[in-house]
């Protein structure tokens, strides 16, 4: 961090919304891998295509079944009040 006061409240105030970024990030990808836990196979480095698609679709089948089961979602409990919730949820 720098000795200047005014740059140093701004890269603390960074590195708190980059390490909250970063948890948020790992919460959501825990969920996401314990909701698809039979999804074993390895995804092809040579068929981009094929890799966009089975993430897309994971993803999908994941937001539907939050939103229609009305499951517990620890990212927006923990970041409500926080302004990257709108990022993460839009």
């Amino acid at each position: 961090f720098s000795d200047d006061p005014v740059m140093r409240a701004h890269q603390k105030r960074v590195h708190k919304e980059r390490t909250s970024a970063r948890q948020a990030v790992e919460w959501g990808n825990g969920q996401l891998q314990s909701s698809f836990p039979r999804i074993t196979q390895e995804l092809r480095a040579s068929d981009w295509e094929y890799n966009s698609n089975l993430i897309l679709l994971c993803l999908r089948i994941f937001n539907l079944k939050v939103r229609r089961m009305g499951i517990f979602n620890q990212v927006t409990t923990v970041f409500q009040s926080h302004r990257l919730i709108a990022f993460f949820c839009s």
